[in-house]
Order: structure tokens, then sequence, then C-alpha cells
């Protein structure tokens, strides 16, 4: 069963049932990422995001993804844990650039569109 939090913005938190208490008991407040297209949920006080706090146990070189891409939703079935490199490799495409598909891009001087990727930390064209 999964209950609602309220955060401090007017946004509500989805979490499992067993949870629930836990996070209940601290404030939450939504921020805006600097790309402006996802949420971070953080605690007011410490500044510890809700998904690392439902996680517990989360080593340092580890994020934590949504597997249905709601950022709201903290159900465990729902939080990934995972790479940075894992993370980056399942996003979907940039907003505002010239396709819509990840690492393709026009360029004006060649007239014509090229594609990029990134394979451990190397440009791979």
């Amino acid at each position: 069963m999964v209950k609602e939090i309220p955060l401090q913005n007017g946004f509500v938190a989805i979490v499992d049932d067993e949870e629930h208490e836990r996070c209940a008991a601290f404030n939450w407040t939504v921020f805006a990422k600097s790309n402006g297209s996802t949420l971070e949920v953080r605690n007011a006080t410490t500044g510890i995001k809700l998904t690392h706090f439902i996680v517990n146990d989360l080593e340092s070189d580890k994020m934590v993804r949504f597997a249905d891409g709601d950022h709201l939703n903290f159900r465990k079935s729902n939080l990934v844990v995972a790479t940075k490199a894992e993370v980056i490799r399942n996003a979907k495409g940039h907003r505002g650039t010239t396709s819509k598909y990840k690492g393709v891009s026009w360029d004006k001087t060649k007239e014509k569109w090229v594609a990029q990727i990134y394979v451990n930390g190397k440009i791979k064209d």
C-alpha cells in the first residue's frame, strides 16, 4: 500500500506504507534542478535527498533514478540504485537541442548531422 507525504511547496510525494512514518517525521521541500526538467526532494533542515533517505546504504559513487520517470514516486519498487554512467546512459535526449536524439546534433559548418557519444570518458564519433 502507498501513502502520501505533503511537501512544503504544495507537492505530494508517494512512499511505501512501511516508509511513511519515518519520512513523515521530517519536512521535505521540492527543488527544481538547474536543467528545469526534473525535481529533487530534500529535507528542509539537513538537505539530504529523500531518495537517499529511503535507500539508506547508498555508496558515494551511486545515484538513484526513478524507474517510471516520476520524481515524486518514492516507492522502493520505483527507485533504482545505479552508477552515474548508468543514469546518463538511460537519460532521454536534451530539450532545446537540434535533435531529439541523445548525442546527435546539426553541424552548421559541415551542414550535416553528426553523432558523438562518450564511452568511459572519451568521445567516440
